[in-house]
């Protein structure tokens, strides 16, 4: 993940409990947990030379495509995502997956557009639920060393500097 440390680390993981909670909510429809454990599916696909494609599905949700996608009906998923703004202060879980999705994609600015352009829901043929969002790749970067960096050597100590990097 190119976010560095904890904030990376917990959009990921809020994403995916946000997911799980959908499931369980989503899962109403035979057959309603398939005595199995569930299994979270990340696809994972080169979308450009910056990003990766992440697919997030399951192997237990079973929903109505027509509910889901439904583009007039304040209810549906696809609505909350792209037309409820998180101010509304409604479907606030959702409103969590958008910033941590728009957070990923290395957006700068948290704007509503920028949020519900980070973040699709869809139906898989087999009716699972899946969230599709982008992850910057991380990128290669160069240390130049400096006057300073001799400096600050000098000052603390081999040892600490090593410690330091």
């Amino acid at each position: 993940v190119s976010l560095p440390g904890t904030l990376g680390k917990h959009a990921i993981y809020s994403i995916l409990e946000n997911h799980i909670r959908n499931v369980a909510k989503h899962s109403y429809k035979p057959p309603l947990h398939r005595q199995s454990p569930v299994e979270i599916i990340l696809k994972i696909d080169n979308k450009d030379s910056n990003s990766y494609k992440i697919v997030l599905t399951d192997n237990i949700s079973n929903v109505d495509r027509n509910e889901i996608l439904n583009k007039e009906d304040s209810e549906s998923l696809w609505y909350k995502i792209k037309r409820t703004s998180i101010i509304e202060k409604k479907a606030l879980g959702i409103a969590d997956m958008k910033i941590n999705a728009c957070l990923l994609a290395g957006k700068k600015d948290l704007t509503e557009e920028e949020m519900q352009r980070s973040l699709d829901v869809g139906v898989c043929k087999d009716n699972h639920l899946y969230y599709e969002f982008a992850i910057l790749k991380p990128k290669e970067i160069a240390i130049i060393k400096s006057e300073l960096d001799k400096k600050f050597k000098d000052e603390i100590g081999r040892a600490s500097c090593r410690e330091r990097v």
